[in-house]
């Protein structure tokens, strides 16, 4: 992974595309009119970037294996959704249903914490998307919320529906990162 303009960023060979992930804190937000900025900016970019509840992200690398596994799924034909966005929504939540995949990990407006995920085909353009998301949302810079928090172990274990005992021994990220490798076999 490469961090330029603070953003963690990395390129999907084999799909061409790059992958940035960036997190923050926020005030009370409008969902609906939160979102459709986001589709302005990426429209603007050519970009698709997903915005979510960072409390129910367990770290960078749920959001990169999520990223990864959406961006092949979606080249070989085998997505479940109409549009990436969606299908990042799917892959993040380890959930086929595009409604419930948004219950568990999207946006809400008591969310105080994000995680935004975007995709691209230039670095340039994902970083930009990202610096104006941040900007114009209003969301101060803190990638930390999208880490596996002790704070957020029991939301976790919850949301992904978790063996308490697993994850005291593997931990919540590795947990988590499972069952979105699992949703690849769910076809």
């Amino acid at each position: 992974m490469m961090l330029l303009m603070g953003f963690t960023t990395f390129r999907l060979p084999e799909v061409r595309q790059w992958v940035g992930l960036a997190g923050g804190r926020t005030g009370p937000l409008r969902v609906e009119e939160v979102l459709e900025r986001v589709r302005e900016i990426d429209g603007g970019r050519g970009t698709v970037t997903q915005v979510f509840d960072a409390t129910r992200v367990a770290g960078k690398a749920h959001l990169a294996h999520a990223a990864r596994l959406a961006l092949l799924s979606r080249s070989s034909g085998l997505g479940f959704a109409d549009s990436l966005a969606a299908e990042l929504a799917c892959w993040v939540a380890a959930e086929r249903q595009i409604k419930r995949a948004f219950e568990k990990v999207g946006l809400r407006e008591d969310s105080r914490t994000v995680a935004l995920l975007s995709v691209g085909g230039k670095r340039e353009r994902v970083e930009g998307a990202l610096a104006t998301v941040l900007g114009e949302i209003g969301i101060k810079r803190d990638d930390e919320v999208m880490e596996p928090l002790p704070s957020k172990l029991k939301l976790l274990t919850e949301v992904f529906s978790l063996p308490l005992e697993m994850v005291r021994k593997l931990g919540v990220q590795k947990l988590v990162l499972e069952r979105v490798a699992l949703l690849a076999l769910e076809r």
